[in-house]
């Protein structure tokens, strides 16, 4: 109980101090990014995966919705590998992620509304070379669909997870009175066995990112090529 008060008193004291440096410095440059591209970002065709030839809805339709009314820019893809199995893309750009906006749309909370139960598998990372890109995975479960799921968060060119790090990381910028802008990044696939479904995301995004220029995949995984 001590603990998860500390807890909250830190998260309330950075989320007071953010407010405060982007309030005492009203007229600095934003850190937001020229406009960003998000088809630019995904190839038709890397490793041993590409876009499928059909290009039905993603995402439950008012989930679509409510990402589209809330986020600047958002992209929805699916692949499908060498094996046949399929897996489900999708950004979401947002250019202010000093507050708690995306929070919403997180996976674990949008989900939910839509009907689904959702369990959370564990936090894992993909590397990405020689560097562990942060990814949290999730099971979401309905009566006709069982989708696991895996996914990160950007502010600026850095990723993280949801929690202390991200608060954080808003502290810094809104200290130098910055605003940044950010990504949310969902893998997911419509899978009975988690295991492998995890699996085959990891390989994805692997694949997916070891394909892309160095730009491209500092913004998405604040890794530098």
């Amino acid at each position: 109980m001590r603990n998860r008060l500390t807890t909250v008193l830190v998260v309330a004291a950075l989320l007071a101090t953010t407010w405060l440096g982007v309030a005492l410095h009203p007229h600095e440059v934003p850190s937001a990014h020229a406009a960003i591209d998000l088809a630019a970002l995904v190839p038709d065709r890397f490793g041993k995966w590409e876009l499928a030839p059909e290009q039905p809805v993603v995402s439950i339709p008012a989930l679509k919705r409510k990402v589209e009314a809330t986020y600047q820019q958002s992209l929805e893809r699916i692949f499908v590998g060498a094996d046949g199995r399929r897996i489900m893309l999708s950004l979401a750009y947002g250019s202010n992620q000093l507050g708690d906006g995306m929070q919403v749309h997180r996976p674990e909370y949008c989900y939910p509304a839509q009907g689904f139960e959702v369990g959370t598998a564990g936090d894992d990372s993909v590397m990405i070379g020689k560097h562990p890109l942060p990814v949290r995975q999730l099971i979401a479960r309905r009566a006709d669909r069982n989708e696991p799921i895996t996914y990160w968060i950007t502010i600026g060119e850095k990723a993280l997870l949801p929690g202390l790090a991200r608060k954080m990381t808003q502290l810094r910028y809104g200290l130098r009175g910055q605003v940044p802008d950010g990504m949310l990044i969902r893998v997911s696939s419509i899978d009975d066995n988690a295991n492998r479904a995890f699996g085959d995301q990891k390989a994805f995004i692997q694949s997916w990112l070891t394909s892309i220029g160095p730009s491209q995949l500092r913004r998405l995984s604040g890794v530098d090529s």
